[in-house]
């Protein structure tokens, strides 16, 4: 019988934290629902029944539900010891019933819990936030710090710890924490957090912006050189050089690809460090750090789209860049910058992903046409425009 009760046992444990002297309320009341849970906690509260008496279907009965009460009894011990550390186990092993059990924790626990209370109280005062990580990070450690106030009964006034955060706020934050400060009107947690945290992330984001087109400008010098390939290409095709005009496209984009794979590459592996040209506020710096990988990539994108409808526009398929423009930015980008910026909430870093979708496709679809491009026929246009302009000025001038 032991041998099914220990087997049954076994089937129903669940995974919980295990106690190890601290916060024992909390792991109280997880044990607690637990031992709810699977039936068992009863033991605890309803003494073992007695002895059966001697009517024999009534003896038969008692002695079944006093096997029950043993076994549930062995479950229901086994799963608070199995919830104990392997240091609380060797000490509580030997305690015979659930219930002995469960009053020896809390006549030694409970008592410590009056010393763990003076430790979150000077936890919350002591805690500080710094500059090296995300404040709504930071902000929420606070709140969790608070939640254990709640689990031990402790009652802080909010307008004492709406102060006190403030007061938290890192050296960065020097500006706005005065600003919280003067103002007339009292602010609770709840909106210090909703809307106050986030309206300084927002001044990050605004902030933040012109240095990331900083980075973003360093390769538009050498791009803006590589679009004038236009001008070869058309002038090879209309001098009807098909291998000429095709020979300048895959060197302009050879060139492209180096120059925006350096330059991104380096903006990347400098991310740490261009931003200090720009700004000292850690919270700035760490925005734009967060912020260059999607600089980097965009840098990619944007340079080879640009030198494609360079290409496009000496080839005369104007027409084609045109469509692939609207579908890419209107169709596509737009949509999913609408959706992550306001939708899912990723602001400044949404939008620009979605310029980003939208310029890789462009890239991706323009790459594509120019790979198709039949060179010879695209001579052979050229020189038809040419010939029906020329056309058109002889009759004007006669």
């Amino acid at each position: 019988m032991a041998f099914v009760t220990l087997k049954d046992m076994g089937s129903d444990f669940h995974r919980l934290e295990r106690f190890d002297v601290g916060d024992f309320v909390r792991w109280q009341r997880k044990m607690h629902f637990l031992l709810v849970t699977v039936k068992v906690y009863y033991v605890i509260v309803n003494p073992r029944p007695p002895e059966p008496g001697e009517n024999e279907e009534e003896s038969i009965a008692k002695t079944r539900e006093r096997l029950r009460w043993d076994q549930d009894d062995e479950i229901c011990r086994g799963h608070i010891l199995n919830g104990m550390s392997n240091t609380l186990f060797d000490a509580y092993h030997t305690v015979k019933t659930a219930k002995e059990l469960w009053n020896q924790l809390e006549r030694r626990y409970i008592t410590e819990d009056a010393t763990s209370k003076r430790f979150i109280v000077s936890k919350f005062f002591d805690y500080k936030m710094v500059d090296g990580r995300s404040v709504m990070e930071q902000f929420n450690e606070i709140k969790s710090i608070l939640d254990r106030y709640s689990q031990h009964k402790l009652a802080l006034d909010e307008f004492i710890v709406v102060t006190s955060i403030i007061d938290k706020l890192p050296p960065s934050w020097k500006n706005f924490r005065n600003d919280l400060k003067h103002r007339k009107e009292d602010i609770n947690l709840d909106e210090l957090g909703r809307d106050k945290y986030k309206l300084k992330e927002s001044v990050l984001q605004r902030a933040s912006k012109p240095i990331l087109f900083s980075h973003k400008a360093i390769s538009y010098p050498t791009i803006l050189d590589l679009v004038t390939c236009s001008t070869r290409v058309s002038n090879e095709l209309g001098a009807g050089n098909p291998q000429a005009a095709r020979v300048a496209v895959c060197a302009v984009m050879f060139l492209a690809v180096i120059e925006t794979v350096i330059v991104s590459v380096t903006i990347y592996c400098c991310r740490y460090i261009l931003g200090h040209a720009y700004s000292n506020e850690m919270a700035v710096l760490d925005y734009i750090s967060e912020m260059t990988p999607l600089i980097c990539l965009s840098i990619v994108t944007d340079s080879l789209q640009a030198v494609i409808s360079g290409i496009a526009s000496g080839s005369g398929w104007l027409h084609i860049g045109a469509y692939v423009n609207l579908g890419a930015f209107y169709l596509l980008g737009i949509p999913v910058a609408v959706v992550l910026g306001f939708v899912l909430l990723l602001n400044a870093k949404g939008f620009w992903i979605g310029i980003v979708v939208g310029s890789t496709v462009q890239s991706i679809i323009l790459s594509l046409v120019t790979a198709c491009v039949d060179w010879q026929e695209q001579a052979t246009k050229a020189k038809e425009r040419i010939c029906g302009g020329r056309n058109e000025v002889e009759n004007v001038q006669h």
